[in-house]
């Protein structure tokens, strides 16, 4: 993905991801020092036990009957582990966290705990939506602390 990048644009790359995406956008940056920064929008610490509760107060599928391979509390189970190892890789780049605040599926406790173990320089943003409008929700609040990062 950042190979393609480099090979289409010679602007400052930067990864952004929505929910697992966003485990896969910090990711991503934490692996190639020669990304810039990243965004993750509705994605937190936490996750796994936030989904054994939800699993607790009802019926929910989680994936098992309309994907095939893992689960979705398979495909997450080590998640927490995976993000303490990259946080540090991320240091001295800078970061937009962003929570919805009406999101059912990854609450504002869980994306500010993330927050707070990542590494400076970061920022910390809620906006007006649920989960599944997050990404398209937060475009005003991106492209704002993009600017400020390259002003014009």
């Amino acid at each position: 993905m950042v190979k393609h990048a480099r090979q289409d644009s010679n602007d400052t790359i930067y990864t952004m991801g929505h929910s697992m995406g966003a485990m896969t956008a910090l990711r991503t940056a934490a692996a190639d020092s020669g990304v810039r920064g990243t965004i993750a929008i509705a994605t937190g610490y936490g996750r796994p036990s936030a989904l054994t509760a939800l699993a607790g107060m009802s019926k929910n599928d989680f994936r098992s009957s309309y994907v095939d391979g893992l689960t979705l509390p398979e495909l997450i189970a080590n998640t927490d582990t995976a993000l303490d190892d990259v946080l540090s890789q991320l240091a001295g780049r800078p970061a937009l966290y962003i929570a919805a605040e009406r999101d059912m599926m990854v609450n504002n406790r869980s994306v500010r705990d993330l927050f707070d173990r990542a590494p400076e320089p970061k920022t910390f943003a809620t906006i007006a939506s649920d989960h599944t409008t997050a990404a398209d929700n937060a475009r005003s609040e991106v492209l704002a602390w993009l600017n400020g990062l390259h002003p014009r």
